[in-house]
């Protein structure tokens, strides 16, 4: 382990080679986790913002899974009432920001915790809690995001935006390829969003087009993901000339959307 600490795919590889680490199960399911993860973030194309850093740690007491912090480079301190410029701090023990304070550092900050809200169930007979409730939790310096987002005020005009697309996936479309295809459309500077479970019902994702009045949705099934095509439905019209939605190939999808988005 010496010299490890911090890297990304390339110190899962070296972890997973390490003698000691393969004989503890524990080391085993975190790096599988961890493997999953990547996988997940280089289908939304983001592992350029993320390191895997062994030496981060906090809440060793409720956290049993992955930990994390949200890091802003680049940002300048802002000043102080007194005039001097604050320094970016997080308390490690309780994952508290000092959100009198922003710059380069974190800030949000979490991780996933099974054990912590069953303490509240009550117990058993044998002392354990009622109730097991697996949670993933942040803590987000609420002011230091809105000092950044004034920062930015003064070269941009900031404004609330609502999802153009819904990518629904059909006959188990794996999240992978929802994620592609999202990633694609962010890229473009086009709002989507997807639904984050592994096999949502078709149901589910037209009803979250309805209720959130997405005007637009990509529709892919596995049939379209083999042929690099992709369907196209205006979710605001509801007669039948549409059927399932216009089918484009893959390649047109971007321009498609864009055109369709101009016209609203």
């Amino acid at each position: 382990m010496c010299g490890l600490s911090l890297g990304g795919e390339e110190l899962l590889e070296r972890l997973y080679s390490d003698a000691k680490l393969g004989t503890s199960t524990r080391a085993k399911e975190g790096l599988d986790d961890m493997t999953l993860l990547f996988k997940y973030l280089n289908a939304l194309n983001v592992t350029r913002y993320t390191s895997f850093d062994l030496s981060l740690a906090r809440g060793l007491d409720y956290y049993t899974g992955l930990i994390y912090e949200a890091v802003l480079e680049g940002s300048a301190p802002p000043t102080l009432a007194n005039g001097e410029k604050a320094r970016a701090t997080l308390n490690k023990d309780t994952d508290e920001l000092d959100e009198n304070t922003v710059g380069v550092g974190s800030v949000a900050a979490g991780g996933r915790y099974d054990n912590l809200v069953g303490m509240f169930s009550g117990t058993n007979k044998k002392g354990q809690p009622n109730l097991v409730i697996p949670c993933v939790g942040i803590s987000i310096g609420v002011e230091r995001v809105f000092s950044i987002l004034m920062q930015k005020q003064n070269k941009e005009q900031i404004k609330s935006n609502e999802v153009q697309v819904y990518v629904v996936g059909l006959g188990g479309v794996s999240v992978e390829d929802r994620m592609k295809i999202c990633t694609e459309l962010w890229d473009a500077g086009i709002k989507a969003e997807f639904a984050y479970k592994l096999n949502p019902r078709t149901q589910n994702q037209w009803a979250a087009c309805d209720r959130d009045m997405i005007p637009l949705a990509v529709i892919v099934g596995g049939d379209e993901i083999e042929r690099g095509v992709v369907k196209i439905k205006d979710m605001r019209t509801k007669d039948e000339s549409q059927r399932g939605g216009l089918e484009y190939p893959r390649s047109e999808m971007v321009a498609q959307l864009e055109r369709r988005l101009a016209e609203l």
